[in-house]
């Protein structure tokens, strides 16, 4: 709604897709990615993520994607860096009509939605 533009899409276990976390920010959808399987399906993920949220955002999102490297590696995964991992951006997002500066590059996804 208009008075929230900060939320919890994709929650990870709890929605059924274990390693993946998303969070909205406006525009902006922030996946924190923590398995092997959705990190080799990236572009599929991506593109589910923006068929599906552009109606709510009224534009396609800016998809970021969020590793954790060692996690990764971990499961076998060579060479993996948190390739959107530039910063810099911070967003404006709102929660219950408080307005909110995101670092959409900083820890974890960048806020803790309430």
């Amino acid at each position: 709604n208009a008075e929230t533009t900060a939320f919890r899409l994709v929650n990870s276990e709890g929605d059924g897709l274990s390693g993946l976390t998303v969070d909205a920010y406006g525009a902006y959808l922030v996946c924190s990615v923590s398995a092997a399987w959705v990190d080799q399906r990236r572009d599929l993920v991506v593109a589910a993520l923006a068929r599906r949220y552009e109606p709510l955002a009224g534009a396609a999102p800016t998809v970021l994607w969020r590793r954790a490297a060692a996690r990764l590696r971990s499961e076998g995964l060579e060479d993996v860096a948190d390739d959107d991992a530039q910063g810099g951006d911070i967003v404006e997002a709102l929660e219950a009509g408080l307005r909110f500066e995101v670092d959409v590059y900083g820890q974890k996804t960048g806020f803790y939605c309430h």
